[in-house]
């Protein structure tokens, strides 16, 4: 109800909302409703333990969404999601950069149907097999390609779908894969360990390769992420504008990733004036 008002809020301001949806951690998988799913519908993977996210090793389930009941688990969300929030505007399927179950099965473990596809696919283009994380990018384009039936299916045209990830490295995999047009929203996450994709020439270009495609929506950092900063933001960008051009990035926005343990209006002002 809180976040309700907080996006009604917003759309009377005509603020845009973008809601991104993990879909390849554990509890965006739960074993207890994927069970309930028939066979044909699921595909049994190893999954490996992850600590900090409460995962543990072992086998689990992973749903098929190009199977009617498969489709049926998505859209679900995607209605319930729409009808609690329906000021949404667009949902970002969202993963993470390893060690999930979409993002460490093994391309034998895909559906027989799947394997073949992807091996038809990568002919066409042979470098697309090592992209990173290719084959799993390939089955998340299928998520992304439910996401888009679901919304046109239940008359919200009007939200789009985007396909989102900490760091950057998912960029070209994604361009092959995903269906055409899906914006790609990547945080600038090496920031924290001073390798932005802003910093140098050659990252904003291996950008630029991308958005020559589709819409890039780069996601700068404001500040560290630790769990306990309060400390001042980073330093803003100089010419963020002109990085922007050079990523291929300036037309299609920007945004700024921060934790609200402290006001970073420095920060802030900062990249918007200087795009203004």
């Amino acid at each position: 109800r809180m976040m309700a008002e907080v996006f009604t809020f917003a759309e009377k301001r005509a603020v845009d909302v973008y809601f991104a949806v993990d879909v390849d951690t554990t509890s965006a998988n739960p074993q207890e409703l994927i069970g309930l799913l028939p066979d044909c519908a699921r595909f049994e993977i190893d999954v490996p333990a992850l600590a900090w996210m409460g995962q543990e090793e072992g086998k689990a389930f992973l749903v098929n969404p190009e199977t009617p009941e498969g489709y049926a688990f998505y859209k679900a969300q995607v209605e319930h999601l729409l009808k609690v929030y329906p000021q949404i505007d667009c949902l970002v399927v969202w993963h993470r950069k390893g060690g999930t179950p979409w993002m460490t099965f093994k391309l034998e473990s895909m559906p027989p149907a799947w394997q073949e596809e992807y091996r038809a696919e990568v002919a066409k283009t042979p470098g697309a097999e090592k992209l990173w994380h290719a084959h799993h990018l390939f089955a998340q384009a299928k998520i992304v390609a439910a996401f888009q039936r679901a919304v046109a299916e239940l008359g919200r045209e009007d939200v789009k779908i985007a396909f989102g990830s900490w760091d950057f490295n998912f960029l070209p995999a994604a361009n092959r894969f995903l269906p055409e047009g899906v914006p790609l929203i990547p945080l600038d996450w090496m920031v924290l360990r001073d390798q932005s994709i802003f910093d140098t020439p050659e990252r904003r270009a291996s950008v630029a390769a991308v958005a020559a495609h589709r819409p890039v929506v780069p996601i700068a950092w404001a500040h560290h992420d630790d769990g306990n900063y309060v400390g001042r933001p980073y330093e803003p960008y100089a010419g963020f504008f002109d990085r922007l051009t050079e990523m291929a990035c300036q037309d299609h926005g920007y945004g700024i990733i921060h934790w609200t343990t402290k006001p970073l209006d420095l920060y802030f002002k900062s990249l918007v004036n200087q795009v203004w």
